[in-house]
């Protein structure tokens, strides 16, 4: 019966850690989205940046065309 004991134990602690890696997943798995997200919204407003430079520049190219040198 000792032997069915500690199968008993082993199962119940393998079970036990399995929950527990489970826990620390969605936890890790959570704060990988939320630093995704935020890594999203720095990157949008980076490109938002690079557009308005880039239409800034097409304005200036455009006026400098249009005036008579």
């Amino acid at each position: 019966m000792d032997i069915i004991d500690t199968l008993e134990e082993r199962i119940a602690q393998l079970v036990s850690r399995l929950k527990s890696l489970e826990e620390e997943n969605k936890s890790l798995k959570a704060l990988m989205d939320q630093e995704n997200a935020s890594m999203k919204e720095a990157l949008e407003q980076e490109r938002q940046k690079k557009d308005a430079v880039l239409s800034r520049v097409d304005q200036l190219l455009k006026k400098l065309q249009e005036e008579p040198i």
